[in-house]
């Protein structure tokens, strides 16, 4: 499935799951995905091929797509779920950035859902899944939002 998306006058997403975004950095690579498991299932494949490129080794390079690709899941899950990124027609942005010895895994979601009274931020619970996932697969994960906006959440995994 490929993720570029077709178009309306209004520039809203129509039935393609997710839409590639370009950035001027070529170590910056996006997504804007829907709220459907295709989309997610999309953005994964799509995490999966971009992860490892320039790694010259193929175990590791493997390593990387397969950790890479489970965090950017659990991250696009947490935001479906828990923001207003859940919502129908709403989406998320998923960002890949590389630096020498870094790769970045960014999920910005959409915010908090209309009328949400509850103050939600990112939280590893003591039982794991979710960001439990993501810390264990992860060198280091963190967010930064603030109540009533978009919250964004970052993991980074190590390169060779």
């Amino acid at each position: 499935m490929k993720c570029i998306a077709a178009k309306r006058r209004d520039n809203r997403l129509l039935s393609t799951p997710c839409q590639l975004l370009h950035y001027s950095d070529p170590d910056r690579l996006g997504l804007r995905v829907r709220h459907t498991v295709a989309a997610r299932a999309a953005a994964q494949n799509w995490v999966r091929r971009h992860a490892a490129v320039g790694v010259s080794n193929p175990i590791a390079a493997a390593e990387i797509a397969n950790r890479a690709s489970l965090i950017a899941w659990e991250l696009m899950d947490n935001a479906h779920q828990h923001s207003y990124s859940g919502a129908p027609d709403q989406t998320l942005t998923l960002m890949l950035e590389r630096s020498r010895y870094l790769l970045s895994i960014t999920v910005t979601d959409a915010g908090p859902t209309p009328g949400c009274k509850k103050l939600s931020f990112p939280e590893q619970k003591s039982h794991g899944g979710g960001l439990g996932w993501v810390a264990s697969l992860s060198f280091y994960w963190d967010w930064d939002g603030c109540a009533g906006l978009p919250v964004t959440v970052k993991a980074r995994i190590e390169l060779p």
